[in-house]
């Protein structure tokens, strides 16, 4: 009898129960975007496709595992250090004379001059 009692006293608590939603402050602090952690660590001094390139990076790797989700301002340096190597030049504009690909002698200055996927 006790036993019935008590899973009908369950029952009613849970129809009458009100979920309310936590309030939109709560669930920021809690659960920070990870956009907005990686973007708080990226330095603001660069140029902006460089910080959005470093941005997006970070991203997939924290997605694949390479960076740790609690400590993207670890690896912010090394990420910093990748994209000066690869994409930007720190003295400036790229020479018009230096090859356009990794791979082959074709020239900058003449890709401008003819387009290369013309014939």
């Amino acid at each position: 009898m006790i036993q019935l009692w008590r899973e009908a006293r369950i029952a009613l608590a849970a129809e009458n129960t009100v979920i309310r939603p936590a309030k939109p402050s709560i669930i920021r602090v809690a659960n920070l975007d990870l956009l907005d952690r990686i973007s708080a660590v990226v330095p603001r001094g660069l140029p902006k496709d460089q910080r959005d390139d470093i941005i997006g990076d970070m991203v997939e790797a924290v997605l694949s595992r390479h960076v740790k989700l609690n400590a993207p301002a670890r690896s912010v340096n090394q990420f910093v250090r990748k994209s000066i190597r690869m994409d930007h030049n720190k003295s400036g504009p790229l020479s018009l004379d230096m090859p356009a690909f990794r791979d082959g002698e074709t020239r900058l200055v003449d890709i401008i001059e003819r387009n290369l996927w013309s014939e």
